[in-house]
């Protein structure tokens, strides 16, 4: 009875071997994909299999037939994505979706960019401005850029609608006067109902379907969601852009991030913070690009970028001539280092080429024998300049004019000359157009010129190699220092050969003007009450305490730097 078992058995094995096998082989063929990059809500994502497939795409949506499909996913969260062979499970993709990139949610054609890289950030960036630039001032950009006041209302704690972490931001276009202000948001229904109360709720009416008009502001407003980001279109009444919605749907997926050198220098960027975006207006300036990133901090703001250039901005220009920053009167108030072609410093202190301020100033020096372009090609293009507060000429001034302040001070200049007979001509020039009467007298090569501004001497001088400045008092009492070596170490190489750099320091005006003076001739209580004034008035006028702005070129156009503090908060 054992013998006919055997092929029985035998073959019910072998049947289950084949099992296994096919099950086994089924396991094998499917393929397993997780995707690192994360991609974008209401982005297509491509999806692609050796052969035609019903793709499950884990969202709810209908099933998608086909070897490639592309779908776009309209709520953030983790899927894996199912291709199925018929009833076999043949491929599985896992991957990650998140609102759409703060850089990527702005059109490629934007001409100025503001971005605050997270919603935690705009709070403290909104205070840092209120200081800076005012309240008033504050209140009525916030008021022009809706979606950030919405987002900075909405807060990024849980329930929000708004995606803070993504950061929210503000653009405009070269060829419309619009403000576009927008925040990504999680659920684009939920999103926009949540704005529209707000709108409503902040004196905005409704015109039309996702149209509004403020009456106060004298603006209208479009909203309009793409792709995960809610946006907030604001014009003058009647200006608004009719196509909008349609220029921001068809705009590149990965909006700024689609040109590689734009997308190379955000990179460059530091992480955190507020991010600046300008393209110059127009055609003709050297910089292509201003690419910065910006720091609040408690009571300062720092900023670092570039102005992105095929080349340099300006060449280096030789050893500078001017020694007025290495051996300075301590205390200024303002510091300014220019070294760049002769041309350009023509161009800041007069004007361009053939307007009109240009060529009154050429004819000018044509009827002292010169010529402009001369003049200004014998000018090494290096500048030194300072500006000193003169505390007791103002509040002399200020007690005996009945309160009215008048700015009184000195300023010194230091620049580098290659030609000076061609300097003389056009430094008399200068004068006889800025100053009247003006003393002039020459002797052996060196060049002088005597005047007065509101009862404030004023001299030039041109002698080889040198042009030199003064206008107001002296300043004997005041201590050398090396300024240029000071301020380089204080902001990493500022004032460097090479650099445009400039240094203002209310908080020195602020600090001569809180030391008690006793003026001879004054009632010393009206020299206090016009003390308390002054001090008053620039408190309201300004809170910044110091700034620097410096420009260094490089191989890819030029550096950028600039910082801002702010005075101590009154306890």
């Amino acid at each position: 009875m054992a013998g006919p078992r055997r092929p029985r058995l035998e073959r019910t094995a072998t049947v289950l071997s084949l099992v296994l096998l096919s099950l086994a082989s089924c396991a094998r063929a499917v393929r397993e994909e997780r995707r690192e990059q994360i991609a974008d809500t209401q982005v297509p994502v491509r999806f692609a299999a050796e052969a035609p497939r019903s793709w499950d795409f884990g969202d709810g949506t209908p099933r998608a037939f086909g070897r490639q499909v592309l779908h776009a996913f309209l709520k953030p969260g983790r899927y894996t994505v199912k291709g199925y062979d018929g009833e076999a499970l043949a491929d599985a993709v896992e991957l990650a979706v998140a609102p759409r990139g703060v850089f990527r949610a702005v059109p490629a054609d934007a001409q100025a960019v503001l971005i605050v890289r997270s919603l935690d950030e705009l709070g403290p960036t909104v205070d840092f401005a209120e200081r800076f630039a005012g309240a008033a001032w504050a209140q009525r950009a916030l008021d022009g850029l809706p979606a950030l006041a919405f987002a900075l209302e909405q807060g990024s704690g849980a329930g929000t609608v708004v995606e803070g972490g993504r950061g929210v931001g503000a653009f405009i276009w070269r060829d419309s006067d619009s403000a576009v202000s927008f925040v990504s948001v999680f659920e684009p229904a939920a999103a926009t109902a949540a704005f529209e109360h707000w709108l409503e709720a902040h004196a905005w009416e409704r015109t039309a379907e996702l149209a509004w008009r403020s009456a106060a502001l004298e603006r209208e407003l479009r909203v309009v969601v793409d792709r995960g980001v809610l946006y907030a279109v604001v014009s003058d009444p009647g200006a608004s852009p009719p196509d909008a919605a349609a220029r921001i749907a068809r705009g590149d997926a990965l909006g700024l991030e689609s040109s590689r050198a734009t997308a190379a220098s955000l990179d460059d960027l530091p992480s955190g913070g507020v991010v600046l975006l300008a393209r110059p207006p127009g055609e003709g300036p050297a910089a292509d690009l201003l690419v910065a990133a910006l720091k609040v901090g408690p009571g300062e703001a720092e900023l670092s970028g570039r102005l992105a250039a095929a080349s340099p901005l300006w060449p280096m220009p030789g050893p500078a001539r001017a020694k007025l920053l290495a051996s300075a009167p301590e205390g200024p108030v303002a510091v300014l280092s220019l070294s760049v072609p002769a041309e350009r410093v023509l161009s800041l202190l007069v004007g361009p080429k053939k307007s009109r301020a240009r060529d009154r100033l050429a004819l000018q020096v044509e009827q002292l024998g010169g010529e402009l372009e001369a003049g200004a090609a014998a000018l090494d293009g290096t500048i030194e300049a300072l500006a000193y507060f003169d505390a007791e000429g103002f509040l002399r001034t200020a007690t005996e004019r009945g309160g009215h302040p008048e700015p009184r001070g000195t300023v010194l200049a230091e620049g580098g000359v290659t030609d000076a007979p061609a300097a003389a001509t056009l430094a008399g020039a200068v004068m006889q157009r800025w100053f009247s009467p003006v003393a002039a007298s020459a002797d052996a090569g060196a060049w002088r010129w005597v005047a007065s501004w509101d009862e404030q001497p004023v001299e030039l001088s041109v002698t080889a190699g040198l042009f030199s400045f003064k206008a107001g008092p002296a300043l004997e009492d005041r201590k050398p220092e090396n300024l240029r070596a000071s301020l380089a170490k204080r902001f990493g190489g500022a004032f460097g050969p090479g650099h445009v750099s400039f240094f203002g320091d209310v908080g020195q005006l602020r600090r001569e003007l809180l030391v008690p003076r006793m003026l001879k001739g004054l009632d010393p209580r009206r020299v206090l009450t016009t003390q308390a004034l002054s001090l008053t008035f620039l408190d309201r006028l300004t809170e910044i305490d110091a700034v620097l702005v410096d420009l260094a070129p490089d191989a890819q156009g030029a550096k950028l730097q600039a910082w801002v503090k702010l005075k101590p908060r009154d306890k």
